[in-house]
């Protein structure tokens, strides 16, 4: 077997069932590591998320702008 299929396989094997939610996998996946460990990765997704809201608002602001001067 060559290491790609190899790779694959890894990968396949870590995935969640289909029927997990997201909180679940989450939950699977932080399991056995340490509560610093944990509460780094809360604050990286919090991180994350702000950054995307903020972009999400930026750029709906650029769109009501752009729909204000075309109908002006």
């Amino acid at each position: 077997m060559n290491a790609l299929a190899r790779g694959q396989r890894r990968r396949e094997s870590s995935l969640p069932a289909d029927n997990t939610t997201l909180e679940e996998a989450i939950q699977q996946q932080l399991e056995g590591h340490d509560e610093t460990t944990v509460q780094a990765f809360i604050d990286y997704c919090d991180d994350r998320i702000d950054d995307f809201l903020e972009h999400e608002a930026n750029r709906r602001r650029e769109h009501a702008e752009e729909i204000r001067r075309d109908a002006a």
